[in-house]
């Protein structure tokens, strides 16, 4: 069907046409159709309703100027602490200690994450950040 709807779009418009303006089982196929179209567009509008509700603004803050708080997961702290990075092993990490190593590593990045206070203003370049390379 989409080699013929590419190579003859008429074809493919035409059959589409031939079934939703069938006299015997048209008007069905064309009322599940627009139902089935209104169910969508709800299930759209409660997503972007849901999103707008969710969205926050930079710097620091939610759409009411609150400011945000951090949250970590205990799923993503006993997803962390299973899974340790090359260099955390290498150190000889034991199992004890990598839970509450990656929760730590996890909530200090929420914390940066959260605390967006000061980021919008800075104006710093590349050269304030390192020292430069002589040569």
């Amino acid at each position: 069907m989409t080699r013929i709807a590419r190579r003859a779009p008429w074809i493919a418009l035409g059959a589409a046409t031939a079934y939703f303006a069938d006299p015997a089982h048209g008007a069905a196929r064309r009322g599940r159709l627009a139902h089935n179209a209104r169910l969508l567009a709800e299930q759209v509008e409660t997503a972007i309703r849901g999103v707008r509700a969710d969205r926050t603004t930079l710097p620091g803050g939610d759409r009411d100027g609150a400011q945000l708080t951090a949250t970590v997961s205990t799923d993503n702290v006993s997803t962390r602490a299973a899974e340790p990075l090359h260099e955390e092993s290498a150190v000889g990490i034991s199992e004890d200690e990598s839970g509450p190593m990656a929760a730590q590593i996890l909530g200090e990045s929420e914390q940066r994450v959260t605390n967006r206070s000061n980021t919008a203003g800075e104006r710093r370049r590349s050269e304030d950040t390192v020292a430069p390379v002589a040569g």
